[in-house]
């Protein structure tokens, strides 16, 4: 059996069998814990000694503890260790979990300590490919949307693929620089990809996410009438739950 269904049958049968198979996948240092890790630490008391020893022996190898972020608090327990090695993860070239241990230390320091934004700037303006920045970009925006060298980067990359709109208008939804770019990209969209954005949209409309309830408002001059439904349906909904009036 591979480890995720091994995890699964953990997951729902909490066997001793199972957990033993587990430590073993970690003992031997196979690639891609998440699903392994995030078993083990529900179903085994978090300060179990054997899974402590197995993690800590886990974490060990620069590779695999990148791949381990997450779980590092679980075994890291020194905050100076722990700030420690996550900014190794967060200098590394692993991007998603690099962004992980970037989350992390803001969420504990703070935005503002100097080497956080001295590393990300670093990676920015060596990012060959432009690969940092497509696959950074939603953690980025959350943590520094009003910085020049993030806001340079958003007006230069609004029509690019792979790029998140949604983050774009979540950050600089009210942006008087960057919110008429952005609201130019829905203008050059084939008729029916208008659509299938709206569509797309709506449950977090109907939710009331601020930033995609301003996106379905521009739609009250749509041309494409079906299009135009979808977003009217998924305003008014957003307004009655919020208690505001329809107009």
């Amino acid at each position: 059996y591979s480890p995720l269904d091994v995890a699964v049958i953990a997951q729902l049968g909490g066997t001793p069998k199972c957990r033993q198979a587990l430590l073993e996948w970690l003992r031997r240092g196979n690639p891609m814990p998440a699903w392994i890790i995030s078993t083990l630490l529900e179903t085994t008391a978090p300060k179990d000694p054997e899974l402590q020893t197995v993690l800590a022996e886990y974490i060990r190898d620069d590779r695999r503890r990148s791949q381990a972020v997450r779980w590092l608090p679980e075994v890291v327990h020194g905050p100076k260790e722990l700030a420690r090695m996550l900014r190794e993860v967060l200098r590394s070239n692993d991007i998603f979990n690099s962004c992980s241990a970037l989350e992390m230390l803001v969420e504990r320091e703070g935005r503002d300590e100097p080497d956080l934004w001295a590393t990300v700037e670093a990676k920015l303006e060596n990012d060959e490919g432009g690969h940092y920045w497509r696959l950074g970009h939603r953690f980025l925006l959350k943590i520094w949307p009003e910085n020049a060298l993030i806001r340079r980067l958003v007006k230069s990359t609004v029509y690019a693929e792979d790029m998140s709109l949604f983050a774009y208008y979540e950050a600089f939804g009210s942006d008087p620089e960057i919110r008429p770019l952005l609201d130019r990209t829905m203008q050059v969209l084939h008729e029916d990809l208008r659509l299938e954005f709206v569509r797309a949209i709506e449950p977090l409309v109907r939710r009331g996410l601020p930033a995609a309830v301003a996106i379905a408002a521009e739609y009250r001059d749509e041309p494409n009438g079906e299009a135009r439904t979808v977003a009217a349906r998924a305003y008014a909904r957003a307004c009655i739950r919020s208690g505001r009036q329809v107009h």
